[in-house]
């Protein structure tokens, strides 16, 4: 799930992980993010943290809280993303219940990294049971 406000850096991340031939689908807003996860159940979402009414910060916070009320619910990675010279940081984005932190502009090789480590430690652990 990609969620951005700005449909161009939607775009963008969409075109990079085209390659995967992966279900992908896209949120335009932190309450859309929220809902499509619920529905749809990602198995990774990228989240930008600035946004206009609930941001990345607060939609995290709540698909945490709604993972701690779903036992039955796999928890989710939820990498952020923020633009340079923004005032986010990989702390603030970590206390929220982002699993990691990746700052615009990005390189490819810093999703694919990134994909590759939260989705492996995701099937590695599904694996374990």
């Amino acid at each position: 799930l990609i969620v951005d406000d700005n449909a161009v850096n939607r775009l963008l991340l969409a075109k990079v992980l085209a390659v995967l031939a992966a279900d992908l689908r896209e949120a335009s807003s932190g309450q859309e993010a929220v809902e499509l996860w619920q529905s749809w159940a990602p198995d990774l979402i990228w989240m930008d943290l600035r946004m206009p009414d609930l941001d990345g910060y607060a939609a995290t916070r709540e698909i945490r809280q709604r993972e701690l009320c779903q036992p039955h619910t796999q928890r989710t990675p939820i990498i952020a993303i923020s633009a340079a010279g923004t005032q986010t940081s990989p702390a603030a984005a970590l206390s929220a219940g982002c699993d990691d932190f990746i700052q615009k502009p990005f390189k490819r090789s810093q999703i694919f990294d990134c994909l590759q480590q939260h989705l492996a430690l995701k099937y590695l652990y599904a694996d374990s049971f």
